[in-house]
């Protein structure tokens, strides 16, 4: 899978926990010119839907973790969905993983969808052996539930 690293933007709002737009500040092929905002679907993990109480709190929590303003960068793995959001890794102002600090506090659950590389991978497995245990069972999930994906699919 190819990769875009080091796109930076500026986050507009989070949609919900693994859901976000960003502002471009470069032209980038692919992904759109600069000041053009574009949604971003967060890979390697999987929050809570929104429209359900557990999604609300994932929301609310990502909502805190990163802020309109915030400068972020974003590594493309050139793939969109559907509905047009690029799947990619967020790196937050102080370094940080957008989806290993979602899964290390327990607010969502480590997927292998769209995670970038196996180091990215490895990092949200850490964060979700490491950190609080997921918050909601299979609670929150639209069709097709919530599961954990254990290092055993490597």
């Amino acid at each position: 899978m190819a990769t875009v690293a080091g796109i930076k933007g500026t986050i507009v709002s989070v949609t919900d926990g693994d859901t976000l737009k960003i502002r471009l500040t470069d032209d980038v092929e692919g992904v759109g010119k600069a000041g053009q905002v574009v949604d971003i679907r967060v890979g390697g993990m999987r929050a809570p839907e929104s429209g359900t109480p557990e999604g609300e709190e994932a929301t609310a929590f990502a909502s805190e973790m990163a802020t309109p303003g915030d400068e972020i960068t974003f590594r493309w793995a050139g793939q969109a969905d559907e509905d047009g959001r690029r799947f990619g890794q967020i790196s937050l102002p102080d370094g940080t993983s957008w989806a290993e600090n979602m899964v290390y506090q327990g607010y969502a659950v480590p997927s292998n969808q769209y995670a970038v590389s196996r180091q990215v991978e490895m990092g949200i497995q850490n964060a979700a052996r490491t950190g609080v245990p997921y918050r909601y069972g299979d609670a929150g999930y639209g069709e097709g539930g919530g599961q954990y994906i254990s290092e055993s699919i490597w």
